[in-house]
């Protein structure tokens, strides 16, 4: 004799929460990028077990330097545009956002060295099941590395007229430089050295910001130290 019941479960939906994909420790050059995919081994991703058709919100927010997704498409932006922003806030789907995250692509801000970050979070909106909207935020931090940048000088305009020939002469340091339009941008505490092709005959007096050299041939400039 025999006797078969059968007990019906219900397994009820519950929310698990969007799981973030970031790498470790990366570098960039100074004025340089650094795309996230997986040729490089660094890809950014998004996955979420129980997402299914829904729409996630995603934001991403940096230090010194900017973010462009590698698409928008199936994108809604809250926030930003994707495009070189420094924040940005947008929903999609989970495939959506995984697209707009291939080739993510950081910028640091011009001239910056040191350290940066980008930090991404993501909120499943509840999608799905109990429990609410769930998130994950994590972090990438940057080392931008030091590039030497070439100094720039201009065509005083107009022509600077610093003495009658044969007679002395003094200028302003600043004054120079600004005729010069001497720049470089990460001189810091170093030397700059302005050669001139065709200068006044005559000396250049000692000076707190520069060398005493002879005119004709080139001046060696310092920073002033406050």
């Amino acid at each position: 004799l025999s006797d078969s019941d059968t007990i019906n479960i219900t397994v009820n939906d519950v929310n698990d929460a969007p799981v973030n994909s970031l790498p470790g420790v990366q570098t960039v050059a100074e004025d340089g990028s650094l795309v996230f995919n997986t040729t490089n081994n660094n890809r950014v991703s998004i996955n979420d077990v129980d997402a299914r058709a829904g729409v996630l919100r995603v934001v991403l927010t940096t230090a010194n330097g900017t973010l462009s997704l590698g698409s928008t498409s199936g994108l809604t932006f809250l926030s930003g545009n994707g495009t070189q922003n420094t924040s940005m806030s947008f929903t999609g789907t989970l495939a959506n956002l995984n697209t707009a995250l291939t080739n993510l692509t950081f910028i640091p801000n011009a001239n910056f060295n040191g350290s940066a970050s980008f930090t991404m979070t993501t909120d499943d909106q509840g999608n799905s099941g109990s429990g609410g909207s769930l998130s994950d935020t994590d972090t990438v931090a940057l080392t931008t590395t030091s590039v030497n940048d070439a100094p720039t000088v201009g065509n005083a305009t107009p022509a600077l007229r610093i003495a009658v020939a044969g007679d002395p002469f003094t200028i302003a340091y600043a004054t120079l430089l600004a005729a010069m339009g001497a720049a470089d941008v990460d001189i810091g505490q170093g030397v700059m050295i302005l050669t001139f092709l065709d200068a006044p005959t005559g000396d250049l007096p000692p000076h707190a910001g520069r060398d005493a050299v002879d005119a004709v041939e080139q001046a060696v400039l310092r920073p002033v130290v406050p």
